[in-house]
């Protein structure tokens, strides 16, 4: 069962230059619905009935992170390298190599209705929960945004095999200006299934990418936020209650 499986939620990193500790928080204690987003991340896979969960943060912020019930993982440093930038390479020791792992993000903001589905996964295949195309509901123009990566037993290793494909040919792209190092998990899931990575980005199959299109949505950089809480100010609130 998929809610037996280990779920990873990673919250490694800080926001960079990106997000810069605006509001004079990590990206990952930004409020939503009167609580720390990552807090709510945990409560919400807790709610479902998620049995084996974990938070992958810095041991900085394993106090301020972590709530009771979740197991912890401490982060690994970033060095430099490009597979750093794909959240399964970075925490390929914590894969589970017998069973499913799935993969989900500190920074995203998921709707009940998208941990519900998630939850409901036949668990049979390497699958990938995303948009494919803009959101019209969120203002956010980026296409194949991957927001939960499952990973069974049978598909890992010819994932990572993807992924270190990716890692060799995605400089080149880098420099011929068709790709920037975020794009790391779209291009592994290309050359997974076979679609050129040069095809547009909302280019995608139907056998392991599930398409998802509401308000789940990863908040990047300050101008995410600005817009999220200018749109939906129920919701991204300004302090937390």
């Amino acid at each position: 069962m998929i809610l037996n499986s280990k779920i990873i939620i990673c919250a490694g990193g800080n926001g960079g230059n990106k997000w810069n500790m605006h509001l004079g928080i990590s990206k990952h204690m930004i409020p939503v619905h009167g609580q720390p987003l990552i807090h709510r991340t945990q409560r919400q896979f807790l709610e479902k009935g998620f049995t084996n969960v974990y938070l992958a943060c810095s041991s900085e912020n394993r106090e301020s992170y972590l709530l009771n019930g979740i197991k912890y993982i401490q982060s690994p440093k970033c060095i430099g390298h490009v597979g750093e930038n794909s959240c399964v390479w970075h925490y390929k020791k914590h894969i589970d190599y017998n069973s499913t792992t799935v993969i989900t993000y500190g920074d995203v903001y998921y709707t009940n209705e998208f941990i519900d589905v998630l939850s409901k996964d036949p668990n049979d295949k390497f699958r990938i929960y995303g948009r494919s195309d803009k959101s019209y509901l969120t203002g956010n123009w980026r296409q194949g945004e991957p927001f939960a990566i499952v990973l069974t037993k049978d598909s890992v290793a010819k994932y990572f095999k993807s992924l270190k494909q990716a890692m060799i040919v995605l400089p080149n792209l880098v420099e011929k200006c068709v790709a920037c190092y975020e794009d790391l998990e779209k291009y592994t899931y290309r050359n997974f299934v076979g679609i050129p990575y040069e095809a547009p980005g909302n280019v995608v199959e139907a056998e392991h990418w599930y398409e998802w299109n509401d308000l789940t949505d990863d908040i990047d950089d300050p101008y995410d936020w600005q817009t999220r809480s200018k749109l939906l100010p129920h919701i991204f609130l300004h302090k937390l209650t």
